[in-house]
């Protein structure tokens, strides 16, 4: 997978392509045992992204395929506010606005912010999100993937969320609020120990 990421991260940097089209895969199905008995899942997105620790000036030097819990933090709801003040309207981030809205090439990536610190059993947490567009109005927006996640630098990503996957069977008004408060789906384990 690591030599998977390093050929797609090359062909990335030198083309046009959309981090989309390499570093997230809808080929791959998640198994797991129980019982005795194998279970296939039906879809799963398996995302690639690049663990850094790099000193950055500004939050949005970071493409959306890395984690960096060196990049300066700014949240969810400030990036909003600044936005909403310029621009009178969220984002193309926000589902409440921009359904449908695709990112302006060159003026917008997708790009990995981090937002802050929690406290995941006692190991920090990075919290993150992710600036992509809703450029698809009748299915799935798949090329969003994970919207906000939480890292932990031992184990990975321990929480997050999937906007899109939600976007039809719940208010758009509740996803906004999701995510302006960067909420994230919190695991009720994590190798057997209970988090509370």
């Amino acid at each position: 997978m690591l030599d998977d990421f390093q050929k797609n991260e090359k062909r990335y940097i030198s083309s046009t392509l959309k981090p989309v089209d390499l570093f997230k895969r809808g080929d791959l199905n998640l198994i797991i045992k129980e019982n005795g008995k194998y279970f296939s899942s039906n879809y799963c997105l398996t995302e690639c992204f690049k663990i850094l620790q790099k000193p950055l000036i500004f939050p949005n030097l970071m493409g959306s395929s890395y984690i960096n819990i060196l990049s300066p933090a700014i949240s969810v709801n400030e990036y909003e506010k600044k936005h909403k003040s310029i621009y009178n309207k969220y984002s193309v981030n926000s589902s409440s606005s921009s359904i449908g809205s695709a990112l302006r090439y060159p003026l917008e990536k997708p790009l990995s912010f981090r937002s802050g610190l929690i406290s995941v059993n006692g190991m920090k947490g990075y919290k993150f999100w992710i600036f992509t567009d809703w450029r698809v109005d009748d299915g799935l927006n798949k090329q969003r993937g994970i919207d906000r996640f939480v890292y932990t630098p031992n184990m990975g990503i321990v929480a997050g969320s999937f906007d899109y996957w939600f976007r039809s069977g719940v208010d758009n008004k509740l996803i906004l609020e999701n995510y302006l408060n960067e909420q994230v789906m919190m695991p009720i384990s994590i190798n057997g120990t209970i988090l509370h």
